[in-house]
């Protein structure tokens, strides 16, 4: 069903719930899930290396491959860029800004089209 799933998480409780859910969709359909963080500052990167570390262990403890990716950058584009670049692209021509993530939401979006995940996930 889907073959990587793609998660910004920041340690928050909503971002624990989208891993979460992630690490379900992977796990029943066989795929990998890849965990993205982004930070600001060096303080930040400390946070966000051990963000992805502990959903790396999260995932491994419920036998899903994974991936983790952090950057220093603004959040949403940080995300998007790094989602990108972990992601198989949908066709030959680079995307980048909202048309990557359009992209990635239409490949990795369990709900279905971009606008309804962004407005529901």
């Amino acid at each position: 069903m889907y073959a990587t799933i793609a998660v910004g998480t920041d340690g928050s409780e909503t971002a624990s719930i989208a891993e979460r859910v992630a690490l379900e969709l992977a796990r029943t359909s066989a795929g990998r899930v890849l965990f993205l963080s982004v930070y600001e500052d060096e303080p930040g990167m400390q946070r966000s290396a051990g963000i992805v570390k502990a959903a790396r262990a999260r995932a491994e403890a419920a036998g899903v491959a994974v991936g983790t990716k952090t950057m220093r950058a603004e959040a949403a584009e940080g995300i998007v860029e790094l989602a990108d670049r972990g992601m198989p692209a949908s066709s030959s021509s680079a995307t980048s800004g909202w048309a990557a993530a359009e992209r990635s939401a239409r490949e990795v979006c369990p709900i279905g089209s971009p606008a309804t995940c962004r407005a529901t996930c």
